[in-house]
């Protein structure tokens, strides 16, 4: 919560301190995610709703990229949180907090 509080409040570098990954991943992915979604709602509302002329093909493709995206960020986050936590390695000791 520091870091959005931070981010609030434009101090993009205490923001990065305590938490650098959700400067660098968290927010742009909502943003992106929020314009994609703008973007096809102000195209064609009912383009995203109706499966009319649609391949079958397609919904299953979404999905294994969907569980792949998924797995990803997982293991993304995942690892970002144990090295970030990990104090006993000094390479790593830049991506934990100072405060």
């Amino acid at each position: 919560m520091r870091a959005v509080h931070s981010l609030v409040h434009g101090d993009f570098v205490g923001a990065m301190n305590h938490n650098l990954l959700a400067v660098f991943l968290y927010l742009p992915a909502i943003a992106i995610g929020w314009l994609l979604w703008m973007k096809r709602e102000w195209s064609d509302p009912t383009s995203s709703r109706s499966s009319a002329g649609a391949s079958e093909a397609a919904p299953v493709l979404d999905h294994v990229r969907s569980r792949r995206l998924w797995l990803a960020a997982f293991i993304v986050i995942g690892s970002f949180t144990i090295i970030r936590n990990i104090h006993a390695v000094p390479a790593f000791d830049w991506l934990g907090s100072s405060v």
